[in-house]
């Protein structure tokens, strides 16, 4: 048998290889599919035993096998007739009860899932009888949940009614095994010997369930039952995480499919039950804003008891947003800010909480919590929240124990008041209630923040112990209140940030490795960057003194010298990157600090080298052009590139840098050259370098951009004497890069790429050098307008007006008085040498695109 299913293998493969290219043959078709029918019996018999001990890889073999039949070959299973496809589903259903499978379960599911859709279209009362069956096997599920208190040993029959129609006889193909076969009457028997077994053959019967509602919803709505939703939701109170994920599925999909009502409260509920006993590993499920409201208690208190201790990302990550969609439905005396504050300082988990405390500091409001004064629109009053009872003077010392750390000492007894029945008759008091209820809150954090970033400071010896958690504190408060640059709490965090630069590069030197998080904090650090201008004049920047040059290029390259802390909410390349985006914007004043562009630029990982890319203008604007010269000499590193992602952003930042070295040698000694960009204000409005690239005008490039005059400012070029010269730039090599780049027809991404920005490359090109290299952009016409394919033709049409400006005419054609006629020449051979009727209707494009120029 095995050698008939070798060949039998062999010519499916050949058979589904070929499909695409030819016609199936009906005869061919006939043969396969009997020799199909022959195999097919032995090898189920054979091989898909659901035991414990049966061989993982020759039953998924053989399902793999059959699930691509299904798909491809439908008369092997004689077009889904029930008597041939639901004794293959009975003998493969009892593997999801087997935990020595666990790790195949979705292979095995997809088998089921194709069967099923065979069946769908091949017997349709069966499939919908099956249906039927599932949501019964529910709640005989549920019935059978294992009691804790009792062992547990369960025989389960199921799908009785789909099997009682089947011949006694068994199925065409095969039938279920002797030990599957209830011993009074139809159907399965499961043997749910254990709990594990029971949770894993429930998760598995409502993810077949949820598949049913997603796949065959024009054929089972009306069929879900109150009852069915009702012991799904139940289940809840079972299994582990993989079955309460598979519960949230279907209420979810029930919930937006089905004209059904979801028992979004009880869910809630039993959530919360749940998590009141986490272990750890649960996670947890949206539900609509008006359920929110109702159970926000029992969700807030879920919140503070599972967030520190659960070692579930997801979990944390849920239980946020659960806490986040709960302050912006109520009143802060449900969400407890105060108590939100204090985890924050006082857990290891703060950087999960940054949106929490976000959204919590946007409804209090940052003059709020920073201690100013509060408006309250709905009665057109100001308070002041920031009374002399309640400053802080900062300069009294406190114990270091505080900061493991500050438990609030002044927790006030809102909700004594709130349990009270309060008369909401009158809009007006009850607005005012609910303000002097947020303008207490605010209070609080405003003194507990103040009390509390005096501590933050960088220790005085490298031997302290806890400064990990202090700088992850710092490190996130300086995001936050970073948006929000006029509170001194931003003031005094900005400060404290810098500070720490010196205590790292110490602690850095003494060992290679890094024991806190260095990408939080090189975030923290590139958010000061992002601050406007006029930031708080008094607080001097760290680079802004030359002094501390090599500090901060030690800080910037840490990500490459040592080895950091893995930490699972972000990649491991992102501080890289970081340290890119923070070396562009700091201006470098000499060429033996870009050693991070070059570092950079060799990594490993494609998003640091694409990062480093974008950066190479930026920096050179940034550093008033003084590194134009040394980031031309590092252009020769990215022609070695071979990875598709990384060189097709290669072509926008040369377009750039031509763009750029453009404004230098034609601004004719002016210190201001006519071309606009965002470059020292808008850029910072993102954490994304391209987002200036993006905003960016050239006077040459850029002509028929529409643009607010008022966004954009001129781009200084300072005057070459006071660069000695440094600017001497071998744009040849820029021009040679390009081309390369650009008749590379592996990749048809970084072509277009290149057809992008070939206006800004021609646009630059010196006179005399267009002279001398004009026979390879002749070359590059004639290549771009007959290319075979029809997104680089279309791409170039849009670029081709360019050529036709006097300025490049002049230097392609010197010897001719008719310039603009050997242009359209180039057009006229191409229609004359081609004979594709796509190609000429492209060229006919591009010659409107000309007329347009001309008109």
């Amino acid at each position: 048998m095995a050698s008939r299913l070798s060949s039998l293998v062999d010519e499916l493969r050949v058979r589904l290889a070929t499909s695409s290219s030819s016609p199936p043959q009906p005869g061919d078709d006939v043969v396969l599919v009997t020799r199909f029918r022959t195999v097919l019996p032995n090898l189920l018999n054979a091989y898909v035993i659901a035991s414990p001990t049966a061989n993982e890889r020759e039953v998924i073999a053989v399902l793999k096998l059959v699930n691509h039949t299904a798909k491809n070959f439908p008369g092997v299973f004689y077009d889904g007739k029930s008597d041939v496809v639901l004794p293959i589903i009975g003998r493969i259903l009892p593997f999801f009860a087997e935990p020595a499978f666990r790790s195949r379960h979705g292979v095995i599911f997809d088998t089921i899932g194709s069967l099923l859709a065979l069946l769908r279209s091949g017997d349709r009362d069966a499939y919908l009888e099956f249906f039927v069956d599932t949501m019964l096997l529910v709640e005989d599920l549920l019935c059978a949940a294992p009691n804790s208190q009792q062992p547990y040993r369960v025989s389960l029959r199921c799908f009785a009614k789909s099997f009682s129609s089947l011949p006694d006889t068994g199925g065409l193909l095969t039938d279920l095994r002797e030990c599957n076969k209830p011993a009074d009457g139809h159907g399965i028997s499961i043997d749910l010997v254990h709990k594990e077994r029971w949770g894993l053959f429930s998760t598995w019967t409502i993810r077949l369930l949820n598949k049913y509602l997603t796949e065959g919803t024009l054929y089972v709505d009306g069929l879900v039952t109150s009852s069915l939703i009702w012991d799904v939701c139940h289940m809840l109170c079972y299994g582990d995480a993989d079955l309460l994920m598979a519960c949230f599925d279907f209420a979810r999909i029930v919930g937006t499919t089905m004209k059904c009502e979801v028992p979004w409260e009880e869910i809630i509920l039993s959530i919360a039950v749940v998590l009141s006993e986490d272990d750890g590993s649960f996670p947890v499920f949206r539900c609509p804003v008006e359920i929110i409201t109702s159970t926000a208690a029992e969700l807030v208190s879920v919140f503070y008891n599972s967030v520190t201790k659960t070692k579930s990302s997801e979990l944390q990550v849920s239980l946020c947003n659960a806490y986040i969609r709960i302050s912006r439905s109520c009143p802060p005396h449900v969400w407890k800010p105060d108590c939100l504050i204090n985890m924050i300082l006082s857990s290891s988990i703060c950087f999960t909480l940054r949106d929490c405390f976000e959204v919590a500091v946007s409804i209090l409001g940052p003059a709020c919590v920073e201690g100013g004064t509060i408006i309250n629109k709905s009665l057109g009053q100001s308070i002041a929240c920031d009374t002399e009872s309640e400053r802080v003077r900062v300069g009294c010392k406190r114990s270091g124990e505080d900061l493991k750390i500050l438990k609030i000492k002044r927790q006030k007894a809102y909700t004594e008041n709130l349990d009270a029945e309060v008369d909401v008759q009158g809009s007006e008091s009850f607005s005012q209630l609910n303000f002097q209820i947020t303008e207490k809150y605010a209070s609080d954090i405003h003194f507990l923040l103040v009390s509390s970033i005096e501590f933050l400071k960088p220790p005085a010896t490298l031997e302290s112990r806890g400064e990990e958690r202090v700088l992850a504190i710092l490190s996130m408060l300086c995001m936050v209140f970073c948006k929000y640059p006029n509170t001194k709490i931003a003031v005094r965090a900005v400060e404290l940030i810098h500070s720490w630069i010196p205590w790292i590069c110490k602690q850095a030197n003494q060992n290679n490795s890094i024991s806190f998080d260095l990408t939080n904090y090189l975030d923290a650090l590139h958010s000061t960057l992002l601050l406007p201008k006029e930031f708080a004049g008094n607080v001097k920047q760290p680079w802004s003194d030359s002094g501390n040059a090599a500090l901060i290029c030690s800080l910037l390259q840490l990500p490459w010298t040592h080895s950091l802390e893995l930490i699972e909410t972000h990649q491991p390349w992102r501080a890289k990157c970081l340290s890119i985006k923070i070396f562009s914007k700091i201006a470098p004043k000499s060429e033996s600090e870009l050693g991070v562009v070059e570092w950079s630029l060799h990594d490993e990982v494609e998003e640091v080298r694409i990062e480093a890319i974008w950066a190479l203008p930026v920096i050179v604007l940034t550093t008033a052009f003084r590194a134009l010269s040394p980031v031309f000499k590092h252009m020769k590193f990215l022609e070695d590139e071979v990875h598709e992602k990384v060189r097709k952003m290669i072509p926008k930042s040369l377009g750039y840098l031509s763009c750029l070295h453009g404004f230098y040698h034609d601004s004719g000694g002016n210190n201001v050259h006519d071309c606009k960009g965002s470059v020292l204000s808008g850029m910072k409005s993102n954490l994304m370098v391209d987002t200036f690239l993006q905003r960016f005008w050239c006077f040459k490039c850029d002509k028929r951009a529409i643009f607010d005059e008022a966004q954009f400012s001129k781009v200084s070029v300072p005057e070459k004497s006071s660069v000695n010269n440094i600017a001497v730039c071998d744009f040849h090599q820029l021009q040679s890069l390009f081309f390369s780049f650009l008749y590379d027809n592996s990749s048809e991404e970084v072509q277009l790429s290149c057809i992008e920005v070939l206006h800004r490359i021609l646009l630059h090109v010196e006179g005399k050098a267009l002279l001398k290299t004009r026979s390879e952009w002749i070359r590059c016409i004639e290549f771009l307008l007959l290319h075979r394919k029809r997104s680089l033709r279309e791409a170039f049409c849009t670029q081709i007006s360019f050529f036709f400006n006097e300025s490049v005419l002049i230097w392609l054609f010197p010897e001719s008085e008719t310039k603009d006629q050997l242009f359209l020449d180039l057009i006229k051979s191409a229609l004359e040498a081609n004979e594709d009727t796509n190609i000429t209707e492209t060229l006919l494009e591009c010659l409107a695109e000309i007329l347009l120029t001309v008109i």
